[in-house]
């Protein structure tokens, strides 16, 4: 296993903390809880999503991520993967997949999927990070993204409900 290689842009200009107002609802009985947030690049050529879901409880990180990798190579036009790994993240083994494609609009993506199940007390929740740029821009965003996935805090505590937040890189 490997750690993400660190961006070189310094710790110091990612902010400690997403700037936003968090939403929190009452969850009828029987419905299930999707949480996800977006980063933006200033300049619209780049983003990373990341959800965390309810799953069963029989899947693991590799299960999960084989999973994933299937329904890409099913359902993505051109997909073709260049590297598939487990890395460290937040004390957790994930999944780390880079990988090309071509959506509908026929704009070439690259992008960088990270995959984690976190056991909590409500069950098992698979967590996706995903960022994304068109192809030629991935040179110019590949620290930036390898050092938002470094920086994830894959926390199951807030209310037993795995959430997401971004910690400044070190």
């Amino acid at each position: 296993m490997r750690s993400l290689p660190p961006d070189p842009q310094p710790a110091a200009a990612m902010l400690p903390e997403l700037p936003f107002v968090d939403v929190t609802p009452a969850v009828p009985h029987g419905w299930f809880v999707k949480h996800s947030w977006t980063l933006l690049a200033p300049d619209g050529q780049a983003n990373v999503i990341a959800s965390s879901e309810p799953l069963g409880a029989d899947l693991t990180t590799e299960s999960y991520a084989e999973t994933q990798g299937r329904l890409l190579r099913t359902e993505f036009p051109g997909f073709r993967e260049s590297s598939c790994e487990r890395a460290v993240i937040s004390a957790r083994t994930v999944v780390v997949r880079t990988f090309e494609w071509t959506p509908p609009d026929g704009v070439q993506v690259s992008q960088i999927q990270l995959y984690c199940v976190v056991a909590g007390r409500h069950g098992a929740r698979g967590v996706t990070a995903t960022a994304t740029t068109p192809t030629p821009s991935f040179g110019r965003y590949r620290a930036t993204f390898h050092s938002v996935l470094a920086s994830l805090l894959i926390d199951d505590t807030a209310g037993g409900d795995p959430s997401l937040s971004a910690i400044p890189a070190n």
